[in-house]
Parts: C-alpha cells; sequence; structure tokens
C-alpha cells in the first residue's frame, strides 16, 4: 500500500505541520499545494495530482491540522476505502470532533461519540485517507460547495463529498482513537 500526503496551502503553513511531515518515513511521499485559488480548486488539483501519481490513497491535509505522527500507517493498516482522522470542531454551543450524521435539520455531532472506528455521515476533508477506487467512482468535480437559488451555501465541499462517496455505494469512517490537532488564527 502507498500513500501521497497532499497539503493545501496558501503562503503558510503552520510549524507543527511541518514537523508532522518532517518526522513521516522517507518513503512517504509529500505533495504541497500553494495556491491563492479557491478552496474546492485547491481539493480538486489534490486529486488531479494524485490520480496521475503511482499511489493507491491520497491523505488530504490542511496547513492548520496536525495529525498524530502514525496517522498514516495506521489508517493504511484499516485497509478502507475512505477513513479520517478526525480534528476537534465547535457546532453550535457544543464542542466535539468532525464526525457528524445528517438530520432532517442538517448535520449534528454523530452521537454517541466513542473512541475507535465510527461509521458517520459525514467528516472534515483534512485528514481524510481516500483510495483511488472512490474517485473512480464518482464524478467530477470531486469536490464543489453546493448553493441554493439565491446563491446562499447549503452544502460545504467536505460534506458534499462524503454524499458522493456514500451515493457510489462507500462508508465514511471516523478513526476515533486519533484526533488530529486544529489551529485556528484569529485576527485582532
Amino acid at each position: 500500500m502507498s500513500t501521497l500526503v497532499s497539503l493545501i496551502t496558501r503562503k503558510s503553513i503552520h510549524a507543527e505541520v511541518v514537523k508532522w511531515m518532517l518526522a513521516q518515513p522517507d518513503h512517504q511521499a509529500i505533495d504541497i499545494i500553494n495556491t491563492p485559488k479557491p478552496l474546492v480548486h485547491a481539493r480538486n488539483l489534490q486529486v488531479e495530482r494524485f490520480l496521475s501519481s503511482p499511489y493507491d490513497h491520497i491523505f488530504l491535509l490542511d496547513s492548520d491540522c496536525v495529525p498524530p505522527l502514525n496517522a498514516v500507517p495506521v489508517l493504511e493498516a484499516l485497509d478502507l476505502p475512505f477513513v479520517t482522522v478526525p480534528h476537534p470542531t465547535i457546532q453550535g454551543d457544543e464542542c466535539g470532533v468532525m464526525v457528524l450524521d445528517k438530520t432532517e435539520d442538517g448535520y449534528k455531532q454523530h452521537k454517541p461519540w466513542d473512541r475507535g472506528l465510527q461509521e458517520c455521515d459525514a467528516v472534515g476533508c483534512a485528514g481524510m485517507m481516500i483510495h483511488r477506487k472512490v474517485f473512480e467512482a464518482i464524478k467530477k468535480p470531486y469536490f464543489e460547495f453546493i448553493y441554493d437559488e439565491q446563491g446562499l451555501l447549503i452544502n460545504g465541499e467536505d460534506f458534499n463529498f462524503c454524499e458522493k462517496i456514500k451515493k457510489a455505494g462507500f462508508e465514511v469512517y471516523a478513526y476515533c482513537e486519533m484526533i488530529q490537532t486544529h489551529y485556528v488564527e484569529v485576527s485582532i
């Protein structure tokens, strides 16, 4: 099994992410995409570059998320078409991880949240391990935001991607034994 780690950034990477990349095994390939273009452009570019590579899996990484050091080999050992190492999130007044279930009212925190491998409806993009066959089963664009008739966002690129792969017959899994660190910057 071989995995391409693909990171997107807009001219900066948190130092902790660089430390994580440097600690990866020498055989681990890392592709850094630095683009000022919109997020969905960068996500689809990640996939196109991966599909033109010899690797079996892609591990999507954001410049502000740091997975545990051994995340890639652990996810490889699970040998699933799609699995993620989730990151912390705040939804409304609840803190949790980006492991969500779809309800009539939208996405809600996965309950009960336990450690281990969890099947769910949606996860965030950072930390996704995706097998090549998943992309071969869905249509382009792989990642896209969905808007309503008034141009208002109704579904992000990550949740939309999860919906696409579920329709193609794949499960969405989160490996909750490992949680990423998510660095969020705020302006003052």
